[in-house]
């Protein structure tokens, strides 16, 4: 897995989606909404740290889609589900 990307939106993000067509979309402050092709595995990833643990069903459901089956966000590490970031 490479190093995580920073996404430049060129302002303040107020919503993220991901699109059935696995791009992710961005909306901003200024009113533009911005495409992104994105890799699944790193999404996933970037979900697991940000989370530090792996996502319910209904969050998967809510960042990821309903649309994908739910599965362990934590998985490409190797975590166990109950995985935690130390504070």
């Amino acid at each position: 897995m490479g190093e995580p990307v920073v996404l430049q939106h060129g302002s303040e993000v107020w919503s993220l989606a991901v699109l059935p067509d696995r791009r992710l979309a961005s909306g901003g402050l200024e009113g533009k909404i911005k495409l992104w092709l994105v890799d699944e595995r790193k999404l996933l990833a970037a979900l697991c740290l940000r989370a530090g643990r792996n996502f319910t069903n209904d969050e998967w459901a809510r960042y990821v889609g309903s649309d994908t089956p739910w599965r362990p966000s934590c998985q490409a590490f190797g975590l166990p589900s109950n995985w935690r970031m130390p504070n």
